[in-house]
């Protein structure tokens, strides 16, 4: 073996001593089990609007685009349409019936709505962690009883059609 491959055998085995990879800390072993996923259910009307920004229409998938038209609103700038508008994407066992109805969704117009994640953001999320890197394990304590909030609110919004 050549010299190279020598140090590189020991620099390695040097370091085998400080990987803590798969292993359980004894920290936090009387924590497991008891991480709490916090999720808060968004109402049925926003759940229907996100449904419908999220599943755009697909001409190859045979999904119907099915829109209402009830009203709408003209000035000279612009034009809004009020309509109902259906999601033939299916509909699941768990799913509430908006205002509209089981599937249907009422549009009138620019919406923005989110689904909080954890906690809500105005509690602050990506504060500073003075610990974040360290091997302090405060903070992993705090996310496995659900105290820390370690996910970003999700926001959907839809704007006026071209």
């Amino acid at each position: 073996m050549n010299n190279k491959t020598i140090i590189l055998i020991i620099a390695l085995l040097t370091c085998v001593g400080s990987v803590y990879s798969q292993g359980t800390s004894p920290a936090l072993a009387d924590t497991e089990g008891k991480y709490k996923y916090n999720y808060v259910p968004v109402s049925p009307v926003s759940e229907e609007l996100m449904k419908h920004i999220m599943c755009p229409v697909n001409y190859n998938t045979g999904k119907v685009e099915l829109s209402i038209p009830i009203y709408e609103i003209r000035t000279r700038d612009f034009t809004l349409p009020l309509r109902l508008q259906y999601d033939s994407g299916g509909i699941k066992v768990s799913a509430g019936n908006g205002v509209a109805g089981l599937g249907w969704n009422v549009d009138f117009g620019p919406t923005v709505t989110r689904s909080i994640q954890g906690n809500p953001d105005e509690e602050g999320y990506l504060i500073y962690n003075p610990d974040f890197g360290s091997w302090d394990t405060s903070y992993m304590h705090k996310m496995t009883e659900g105290m820390a909030h370690e996910q970003p609110d999700v926001f959907f919004y839809s704007t006026f059609d071209a």
